[in-house]
């Protein structure tokens, strides 16, 4: 499972930046949809909003969703990454690197 921060989804859809290709290439050989949070499609939103037009972040973000590439990580902090979010069952621990509520970061 792959994590993308804003530096990553910039680097995805301009062409023009230096990382494009190997995080094009990255993203295409996944198996599984890379996982975002509602906080950096919030960034992402706003700096392409801001650098090229409302539209564009509109048409950006509406591709990078519907694709089925991308995944948008749950509200409750990673917690339920693998479930619907209605089973019943306890919860999965969070991956590595991310802490749930109640659960301290690794050093």
């Amino acid at each position: 499972m792959i994590i993308c921060d804003t530096n990553c989804l910039i680097s995805l859809v301009n062409a023009d930046d230096q990382h494009h290709e190997e995080v094009r290439r990255l993203a295409a050989a996944q198996t599984r949809p890379l996982i975002v949070s509602p906080l950096v499609l919030a960034e992402f939103d706003y700096l392409v909003h801001k650098v090229v037009s409302n539209h564009a972040a509109r048409r950006i973000l509406s591709g990078l969703l519907q694709g089925g590439a991308f995944r948008l990580l749950p509200k409750d902090g990673g917690t339920r990454i693998g479930r619907s979010g209605n089973e019943e069952g306890p919860r999965e621990s969070p991956p590595a690197g991310l802490s749930g509520p109640g659960q301290s970061r690794p050093e």
